[in-house]
């Protein structure tokens, strides 16, 4: 009896210890999972900040609007000096393509608009690398710190245009406060009343300035080239390449509307307490553009040095960076949600459950095809000057 109890102990002791060993390697492999699927640790972003400055420099070709945040990273990291290799995002393409065509891969990092970006796109991987294998920052990798839950990137592959702001575009109207009651604007449709023809100014579609308005029409899937067209050939536009020239018409009274100007110049006019503002596109029944705000950023194939510019890039999506590269904008609402918006327009911030048009996709970037429309809708028409 007692060699059966002490045989019965036996097994339960033995099949106790089965359960304990098996519990630990069902944590051990919880644990694995879980490390995995957090993605990068601290200690490659520590080796990366390490490499980088033994390579102790960069460069970066970008537009306009960066500064700041250049200043902000040399800060962080003293050791590494940043090349900045200033201009407009259409000159930086045709000069990055020239070097390279040339052997020369002088970039690091590239920060465009949007369409200027997507033709680096095109021509990968002769031009670009994927940057989303590169963010390795724990901060940066945690997709729940990010609008959507994601990282925002405007291309098919979702991996070489990374585009940290998203911001409403809010350069499709102004009005004149005195002429327009924004209560009685429920559609862009409204703008087309013939009792507004000759009363709306624009920024000439045709050029630069303008250009992105008519693409923004020309793609939105609730406007699109219909109501473009019947805006260009029946409303008598006046159309202009100075935008404060036609701010100071439409604070005049002798515009009642005008579309695709900077906000910049309706909003110093504003601030001067004269009678302009602009059209919250979010009371309209068509969705709202949101847009990158001409920031996006791209790793180049073959960089000079790669390490720095994975520092920089990941820096620029942490939440000191997305803070700095905020403010730095303007208008940039960034896509990271865990930091303050207080520096963001109000009418440039994006809200929780608004369906919004995405204007960066690549698909709707095919600039050539609104141009050759723009062309013909308008053609013998000159801006005033």
């Amino acid at each position: 009896m007692t060699s059966r109890r002490a045989k019965n102990i036996s097994l339960l002791f033995s099949f106790h210890m089965a359960v304990y060993f098996l519990a630990l390697a069902i944590l051990f492999e919880c644990g694995a999972a879980l490390a995995a699927s957090t993605g990068p640790s601290q200690e490659e972003w520590d080796r990366t900040i390490k490499a980088a400055e033994k390579e102790g420099q960069l460069t970066l070709y970008a537009n306009e609007g960066i500064k700041g945040s250049v200043n902000d990273f040399q800060k962080r990291f003293p050791k590494i000096k940043v090349i900045l290799i200033a201009g407009r995002s259409g000159q930086l393409v045709t000069r990055l393509m020239a070097e390279r065509r040339a052997g020369k891969f002088l970039a690091d990092i590239a920060k465009l608009g949007t369409g200027s970006a997507s033709a680096l796109y095109r021509a990968r991987p002769f031009a670009l690398q994927a940057v989303d294998g590169n963010l390795v920052l724990p901060e940066v990798t945690d997709k729940s710190k990010w609008w959507q839950g994601k990282h925002q990137y405007a291309d098919p592959d979702g991996k070489y245009i990374l585009s940290p702001c998203v911001s409403v575009h809010i350069d499709m109207v102004s009005y004149n406060t005195e002429l327009v009651k924004p209560a009685d604007l429920t559609s862009y449709g409204d703008i087309l009343n013939p009792k507004w023809k000759g009363k709306i100014g624009s920024m000439d579609p045709r050029a630069a300035g303008g250009r992105e308005g008519g693409r923004l029409i020309y793609f939105h899937p609730e406007l699109g080239p219909q109501f473009l067209k019947r805006l260009l050939t029946e409303m008598d536009l006046v159309l202009s390449q100075d935008p404060r020239q036609a701010v100071d018409w439409l604070a005049q009274g002798k515009l009642a509307f005008l579309l695709f100007t900077s906000p910049r110049e309706v909003l110093r006019a504003k601030e001067q307490k004269l009678p302009v503002d602009i059209l919250d596109p979010r009371r309209m029944k068509e969705a709202p553009v949101v847009e990158t705000a001409a920031s996006s950023f791209m790793l180049m194939d073959q960089p000079t040095d790669p390490n720095a510019a994975k520092l920089f890039l990941n820096w620029l999506m942490s939440r000191e960076g997305q803070i700095s590269f905020q403010k730095s904008q303007g208008s940039c609402d960034s896509a990271r949600i865990d930091i303050p918006k207080d520096d963001v327009p109000p009418l440039s911030r994006r809200k929780d459950g608004v369906p919004y048009f995405r204007l960066w996709d690549t698909e709707w970037m095919d600039v050539d095809e609104v141009q050759k429309f723009l062309d013909a809708s308008l053609k013998g028409t000159k801006a005033a000057r």
